[in-house]
């Protein structure tokens, strides 16, 4: 029920994520509610400075289906999913709900790793 009202609000409408790995495409979804920027996949930020990405180890890796979200700052147990000037509070099962109903992601093949990208640190990101 929460992933129909979400996509009825537009969660899929305009969050589409352009990514690429090498010299293959890919996409993904950006709920941070910031202006989406191409994403390189090849490596990854870490407190040390950017690091070469594990999956992007091989030609015939398939590139990575990214979900941007932000963590609650004041709820553990809640993502902040946002698009179009609009911020929904959700629960991580929800999420997994809003994902489950991407169209786009249905299609991917099932070799394709999610990866979930917070932009900040979260409160307890294992938990999520």
């Amino acid at each position: 029920a929460a992933a129909y009202a979400l996509k009825e609000a537009g969660a899929y409408d305009d969050t589409a994520l352009d990514t690429v790995q090498g010299a293959s495409d890919g996409t993904g979804r950006d709920y941070t509610g910031g202006a989406s920027q191409d994403v390189d996949l090849a490596r990854f930020r870490t407190p040390a400075g950017l690091v070469d990405a594990p999956w992007a180890q091989g030609k015939d890796r398939p590139v990575p289906y990214p979900v941007r979200v932000v963590a609650d700052a004041d709820d553990p147990d809640l993502l902040e999913v946002s698009w179009g000037g609009d911020t929904y509070g959700t629960t991580a099962d929800e999420f997994a709900e809003l994902l489950a109903a991407d169209l786009v992601l249905a299609r991917t093949e099932l070799t394709v790793p999610v990866l979930l990208a917070l932009p900040d640190r979260a409160a307890d990101a294992a938990g999520l």
